[in-house]
C-alpha cells in the first residue's frame, strides 16, 4: 500500500513547482494579528516600614586580601552595608590585573595625544588656507 518513495518526492517537487508558476490559485496570504494584551501589572504592597539606616562613616579599612588583590571598606553602615558602594577594589603591583590597568591607561593617554597632536594639524591647515584666500 505505500509507495515508492521516489514517487512521494516527485509529486512533492511537481507540485511546488505548479504552486510557485500558477499564483493566480495561491489565496494570498493573511497574517492573524491580535491586538495587544494590556497587561495590568500587580501593584506591589508597600514596602513593611524600616528603621532608617545608620549614617555612613568613612573607615577606608582593607577588608579582604587575596594573592592579587584586595577590598577595601571605604564606608561604614554598621549592619547594613551595599557592597556597590561601600568596598573598592584594588588589583595589587604585579598581578595581571594591575598589568592590564595600567597597560589601558597608558593605550588611553596615547590615543588622547595622538588625537590632539592631529587636531592641532587640522587647525593648522585651516590657518593656512584662510592666509591663502
Amino acid at each position: 500500500g505505500i509507495p515508492p518513495s521516489s514517487s512521494v518526492t516527485t509529486s512533492v517537487a511537481s507540485t511546488g513547482i505548479a504552486a510557485a508558476t500558477s499564483s493566480s490559485s495561491v489565496p494570498p496570504i493573511q497574517i492573524k494579528e491580535e491586538p495587544p494584551d494590556d497587561l495590568e501589572e500587580p501593584e506591589s504592597p508597600p514596602p513593611p516600614p524600616r528603621s532608617p539606616s545608620p549614617e555612613p562613616t568613612v573607615v577606608d579599612t582593607p577588608s579582604h586580601a587575596s594573592q592579587s588583590a584586595r577590598f577595601c571598606k571605604h564606608l561604614d553602615r554598621g549592619y547594613n552595608s551595599c557592597s556597590r558602594t561601600d568596598l573598592y577594589f584594588l588589583p595589587l603591583s604585579g598581578s595581571k590585573l594591575a598589568k592590564k590597568r595600567e597597560e589601558a591607561l597608558e593605550k588611553a593617554k596615547r590615543e588622547a595625544e595622538q588625537k590632539a597632536r592631529e587636531e592641532r594639524e587640522r587647525e593648522k591647515e585651516k590657518e593656512k588656507e584662510r592666509e591663502r584666500e
